[in-house]
């Protein structure tokens, strides 16, 4: 045990790498003196590996945090290893520290976890706080008349709005100069390995992201000045950069979700230049309550990343054609709309909604590859990859999940490019062999005369793929496939087919 007799706290951080709206982090500086902990646990959710573009955020994410807490010499220490318990006893220990406090994670393997190591550790007479902070409404607040989880989403976030106001963010926490709490537990070789994940990624990430609590805060207010106004008209369009970009710094707890929200609705409430468009706060209040809604989901059915929630799919078999999945992952597909979404992917670790509904539904959908193998290349790729937002909305794709896209809505790849990429700039500027094509042809290069081929150096089958699948054919089997399923779902109508038909 150390010899310093000055008590502390220790704080252990996890999806909340910042200062401002921190409730662990508030509350330990009220106490005096702390020390913060970070646990690198590669298998973050308990059955696979953190994907190369979040260890990259990860890395950056941390070294800002740790920069920012220097101000005031309190360590951030950066261990390693899946026994947090005795990481966390040996911590408290060194620095002869009486209380750990912590924010609470919802997924699964993390909230049984916690509550496992809260217990031993209160036992050990260690004084132990956890506070709410990675989603507006917890778990077990929202549930149906019979006590169960709210599985359709519309009912889901009616019951959230009926509720109280979220709380408030917390304000920056007041710390103290600290002079007898040096880190001496710290792990440089943890430090080194994430340099070197981080450093070895063929993705190109810095060039598109600067992770960081200053970032967030920054993107918001820009996303609250520039866009939010124009959010329910313009979200979906693919030129235009009117969403908020705040997923990942959200995923990584480098901004909360309450500040957020209390930052839009103040922003519709001001009496300040632009106002808010009701609609277009009403709708990104939405996309904030979708991510709550997922959350909840896996907190009470933890198989969602791996299994169908409606039992009807798993009897599909679906067989994966490698060939065509690793056209899909290259962005490969002859289907320009999807190919340039997939290789935003693979360069800048994001794509909009609208393509990651389009990919997934050309995944699943045209070439009839089972959803869990786009979920597993998505986590792999994205820099905002989340397990519950992940595996529910690749389920959603595939018509699977408890509230879910019907299994006869199928993305036309063709007019959805058309529609929300009418002048082909999403599609110019990820498919540069593609530019010189004219409009009337960018998202349907094979139809383009030869001459305009030629003219734009496109040699099909060469310089850009011809489509692997034909659209008509593709949708036609795709029916039948999952038509099996119908039974358990509700049956198409005349105007769901016209809706699909104009999909």
């Amino acid at each position: 045990m150390s010899s310093s007799k000055i008590p502390c706290t220790l704080v252990w951080l996890r999806q909340d790498l910042r200062l401002i709206d921190n409730p662990a982090l508030f509350h330990a500086a009220k106490r005096g003196q702390l020390i913060t902990v970070y646990i690198f646990d590669e298998d973050c959710s308990g059955k696979r590996r953190t994907g190369q573009a979040c260890l990259w955020w990860l890395y950056h994410s941390l070294k800002s945090l740790r920069n920012q807490l220097s101000q005031w010499n309190i360590p951030l220490i950066v261990k390693s290893g899946k026994d947090a318990f005795t990481i966390l006893k040996e911590l408290l220990d060194s620095y002869n520290a009486d209380a750990i406090y912590w924010n609470r994670c919802y997924e699964p393997f993390e909230y049984n976890r916690d509550c496992s190591i809260e217990e031993k550790l209160k036992m050990e007479n260690v004084t132990v706080e956890t506070y709410q902070d990675r989603v507006l409404f917890e778990p077990w607040t929202i549930k149906t008349a019979k006590g169960g989880p709210v599985q359709i989403y519309v009912h889901f976030w009616n019951q959230c709005l009926s509720l109280p106001q979220p709380r408030k963010p917390y304000d920056k926490p007041k710390f103290k100069n600290q002079t007898g709490c040096q880190s001496k537990c710290d792990e440089p070789a943890v430090w080194q390995r994430l340099a070197k994940l981080s450093q070895d990624m063929p993705m190109k990430l810095q060039d598109f992201w600067h992770p960081g609590e200053e970032q967030a805060i920054s993107k918001l207010k820009s996303f609250i000045k520039n866009s939010l106004n124009a959010y329910a008209e313009k979200s979906q369009c693919l030129r235009l950069n009117t969403t908020s970009n705040l997923s990942p710094y959200l995923h990584f707890g480098e901004i909360s979700p309450f500040t957020v929200w209390h930052s839009v609705r103040h922003a519709s409430s001001s009496a300040e230049p632009p106002a808010v468009k009701s609609e277009s706060l009403k709708q990104y209040l939405r996309s904030l309550g979708w991510r709550e809604y997922t959350c909840h989901l896996l907190f009470h059915y933890p198989d969602l990343p791996q299994k169908c929630f409606r039992s009807s799919f798993e009897q599909l078999k679906l067989q994966v054609d490698p060939v065509k999945l690793q056209s899909w992952q290259q962005g490969n597909t002859g289907y320009p709309v999807v190919d340039a979404g997939m290789r935003q992917l693979s360069v800048a670790g994001i794509m909009p909604n609208r393509l990651r509904m389009i990919v997934a539904s050309f995944l699943i959908k045209h070439l009839l590859v089972p959803w869990q193998k786009g979920e597993e290349w998505f986590w792999s790729k994205l820099i905002d990859a989340d397990l519950a937002q992940n595996a529910f909305n690749w389920q959603w794709a595939a018509g699977s999940g408890p509230n879910a896209c019907p299994y006869f809505r199928v993305f036309n790849p063709i007019t959805q490019g058309e529609k929300f990429d009418a002048d082909g700039y999403y599609v110019r500027k990820w498919i540069p062999e593609l530019a010189a094509l004219p409009n009337a042809y960018i998202h349907k290069p094979w139809e383009a005369p030869s001459t305009v081929l030629k003219k734009a150096n496109i040699v099909l089958g060469k310089t850009y793929p011809r489509p692997i699948v034909q659209h008509k054919a593709a949708r036609e089997l795709a029916l039948a496939t999952f038509g099996q399923t119908k039974r358990k779902q509700e049956p198409p109508t005349s105007n769901s087919n016209k809706r699909v038909k104009e999909e």
